[in-house]
């Protein structure tokens, strides 16, 4: 697991999963518990997550006292403060501005690499074109 070789583990997901109290919530839960890992969920346009699933989510990290933050990923600040305001219970510490990129080589690359959505170990960055 790499929480044996970093000092921090983030997890980046739209976290949807996040949302439905279910065995694969409860093993993800622990194990963002004993890696301490910080849980970045995703909300913008591209994520197309619902603010009342957002809540929903948010409740659920509280309550599991887990560390967690909100990444918006728009274009523009205009962008932005328009997605931030469907947050508007979310303490502004928790929110981070991502702009976002066009150009997938200027995408950060985790030095360890990054799990795919089935859990499989990718080195680069995964994009999704429709």
């Amino acid at each position: 697991m790499s929480a044996d070789i970093c000092d921090t583990v983030w997890v980046e997901t739209h976290a949807r999963w996040l949302a439905v109290d279910d065995a694969r919530r409860r093993d993800w839960i622990d194990c963002f518990r004993q890696t301490n890992a910080i849980v970045k969920v995703s909300f913008d346009k591209m994520h197309h997550l619902r603010t009342d699933i957002l809540r929903e989510i948010t409740t659920v990290l509280d309550a599991e006292g887990l560390r967690w933050m909100i990444a918006i990923t728009e274009p523009d600040e205009a962008s932005f403060l328009k997605t931030r305001n469907r947050c508007d219970w979310v303490e502004d510490r928790r929110i981070t501005f991502q702009k976002l990129v066009t150009d997938h080589r200027l995408l950060v690359s985790p030095p360890l690499g990054t799990l795919s959505m089935i859990g499989r170990l990718q080195t680069q960055p995964t994009s999704h074109f429709e």
